[in-house]
């Protein structure tokens, strides 16, 4: 019977962690596909206006509403423009008050999502280039 017991306590611990990441898998391809839209309707203004858009109107989706963002609460400010150069990054990867879950960039068109803060730099950076496709090998890297 303890056989048992410790054989079925093994099987849901495993079982655990396996639902723990199909859940980070999912929420990744959720802002992946968030990206996407933002990313369309993006190049949809950039040709109707001849030029990148100088911001991301949330008019430009249905209920005038940004796509989901699955671990960012959506009552806060969704996106956070930025100008100054044609960076591809944000340099802050996090989500911090005052920022947007989302970053864009009207220099190049590009966009990203901003993660929760992670237990450590190196999992935040791992979690960003998961929901960006990216491969950055450092925090503050931009480019």
């Amino acid at each position: 019977m303890l056989v048992v017991v410790l054989i079925l306590g093994i099987l849901a611990g495993v079982l655990v962690l396996s639902i723990s990441g199909s859940k980070e898998d999912s929420s990744a391809a959720v802002v992946q596909n968030s990206l996407k839209s933002i990313q369309e309707q993006i190049d949809i203004a950039t040709i109707r206006e001849g030029g990148y858009p100088s911001a991301i109107d949330e008019a430009w989706f249905q209920g005038y509403v940004l796509p989901r963002h699955p671990l960012i609460d959506n009552t806060i400010p969704k996106v956070h423009n930025y100008s100054t150069d044609d960076r591809a990054h944000p340099s802050v990867k996090a989500y911090t008050s005052g920022l947007g879950a989302y970053w864009y960039n009207k220099n190049n068109g590009i966009v990203r999502a901003r993660v929760p803060n992670q237990s450590s730099d190196l999992k935040t950076l791992d979690l960003y280039n998961r929901f960006n496709q990216s491969s950055l090998t450092e925090i503050n890297q931009k480019y």
